[in-house]
Formats: structure tokens, C-alpha cells, sequence
């Protein structure tokens, strides 16, 4: 058969989407793999959740494995899940019968299933410190939780907003706009560092999206963790990822409170990413 790379693009450990794509000179191929609920165990010990993959193969099997046993067949697999804990989902896409020769896809998700829905202050799958709740699970995410700790490198804890000084940007200031911020950020012409690319290249307890927090998500883990003596913070400033206008951004100062608007390349403040799941 033929020599196929699998290229993983658009995913995120733990956020619940995986685009895969098809690196083969004769096809480019895509298949989605998603689940449709935050799994919590009931009262009836159980949390089901529905994992669906949809592409345009030709005559597909969809084959699920979670932590290294193999669960079900099929576009559409519903598993029953009796014990919290962190779970290893793989699927592997086969084109029209499950052999080593037909495997033209596989991708994976890390799935963490809860006793109880989490609260506010508590450790979140990644070690941080969980301090939003959106109330329902909705585009992948119902929680955001804050890194146990600042950005460091060896020589400092202070960096600049962006190397790219001026220029407007789509930022948003709301809680769950964090991740978008960053990527658009990112996407700057002419970026080579910000606050936004070094949250997004952290990683903890094996998780890897983390992303710069927006002004209101910010605001939120002064209020619910640095007041309630949680998440070691200091009492400097912190970068969020909105942008103020053309030439600014906002951050936040951790002595009181407050936000301000200061230049993006010429000011310097702490960085402390968070993750969504």
C-alpha cells in the first residue's frame, strides 16, 4: 500500500476536535472526531458519551480503542463510562475492512471523566486552578482553569505583549475568547514572540492548549483565586490577550485589581496561560 504521514491540524489535546488530513500525493482527505457531552458519573454510576467521526472516505470503518482495548465499530460510538479518571480515546480509520493494510488514519483525544462537576478553586485535569464555569458544555469546553504557575525562563518573568507594535486586531474580551485571541495574535504579520505564543508552547501534566487569557478571564482569576489566596500569584501586572485600539493591550494589575491599557512592545508584565475543557 501506499506510504501515508498522518498530519494532525486545528487540534488540541483535551478540547475535544481532532481534524485529521491525509498526507498522500493521490488524496488529501479529512475526518473529524468529536464528543458530545462533559462526562460526569450519575447516580446511576455511569457517564455516556458519544464520540462521532464523519470525512469523506471511501467505504470507511471507524475502529475506537480507549486505554489500549478495543471498544466499538462505527461512525457513531456510545461508551459507558463507570469510573472517573483520564482516558486515552483512539480512532483509527481503515478503508473497507480493519487490516494493517488498510489503515489510512489514526487520531486521538484525552478525555477526563469526573465524579462530580467540578468547583471553582479546584485542581483541573491539567494542574491548574479551575476558576470559570460556564454552566453547560457547549463548543468543546465548560471550564477554564489557570496554570499553577507564572511563565519563567531563565532570565526573566516579565515579557512584552507582542514584537509586532501596532495594527488592529479582532481581539475579544470575553471569557471563553482566549484561545481565538491567541491564535489571532499569532497570526500577526511580521510576529516573531508575544505573551500569546509563549502561553500557547506551555505545557503541564501532559496538556498542551493552553492559550493567553482574555481581559474578562483575567479579571475572573484575580477575583476567584489570587483573593482567595489560590494560584501563587504575584502582585505585578498580567497580560491578557485583548488588544486596546491600535498600538495597546490590557493588562491587569494583581495588587488591586485594576485594569490598564498600555503599550503592546513597550511594556513588560507576567504571563499566566490557562486551558478550556
Amino acid at each position: 500500500p501506499t506510504s501515508r504521514s498522518i498530519i494532525i491540524t486545528e487540534y488540541q489535546e483535551g478540547s475535544g476536535d481532532i481534524d485529521l488530513t491525509i498526507d498522500d500525493p493521490n488524496t488529501h482527505k479529512r475526518a473529524h472526531f468529536t464528543r458530545n457531552s462533559f462526562p460526569i458519573i450519575d447516580e446511576n454510576d455511569i457517564a455516556e458519551v458519544t464520540f462521532t467521526s464523519t470525512g469523506d472516505y471511501t467505504n470507511p470503518v471507524y475502529s475506537w480503542n480507549i486505554n489500549g482495548v478495543h471498544a466499538g465499530t462505527g461512525n457513531e460510538y456510545t461508551h459507558t463510562f463507570s469510573e472517573s479518571g483520564r482516558y486515552h480515546i483512539v480512532l483509527s480509520v481503515f478503508t473497507n475492512s480493519i487490516s494493517s493494510d488498510n489503515l489510512l488514519a489514526v487520531g486521538d483525544m484525552h478525555l477526563n471523566v469526573f465524579d462530580d462537576v467540578p468547583q471553582i478553586g479546584d485542581i483541573g485535569p491539567g494542574g491548574g486552578f479551575i476558576f470559570f464555569d460556564k454552566g453547560d458544555f457547549s463548543d468543546g469546553w465548560r471550564f477554564l482553569e489557570a496554570a499553577p504557575e507564572d511563565l519563567r525562563y531563565p532570565q526573566t518573568s516579565l515579557f512584552s505583549w507582542s514584537n509586532v507594535s501596532s495594527g488592529e486586531l479582532n481581539t475579544e474580551p470575553d471569557a471563553g475568547s482566549g484561545s481565538h485571541n491567541t491564535a489571532r495574535i499569532i497570526a500577526q504579520k511580521d510576529h516573531e514572540s508575544s505573551a500569546a505564543y509563549l502561553s500557547s508552547i506551555y505545557t503541564h501534566d501532559g496538556y498542551n492548549d493552553w492559550f493567553l487569557p482574555s481581559l474578562d478571564a483575567i479579571e475572573m482569576m484575580y477575583n476567584e483565586l489570587h483573593l482567595n489566596d489560590l494560584g501563587l500569584f504575584g502582585n505585578g501586572y498580567y497580560w491578557s490577550s485583548t488588544a486596546s485600539g491600535e498600538g495597546s493591550a490590557w493588562r491587569l494589575r494583581f495588587t488591586n485589581g485594576t485594569a490598564h491599557a498600555v503599550s503592546r512592545s513597550g511594556s513588560f508584565s507576567r504571563i499566566r496561560p490557562v486551558r478550556a475543557f
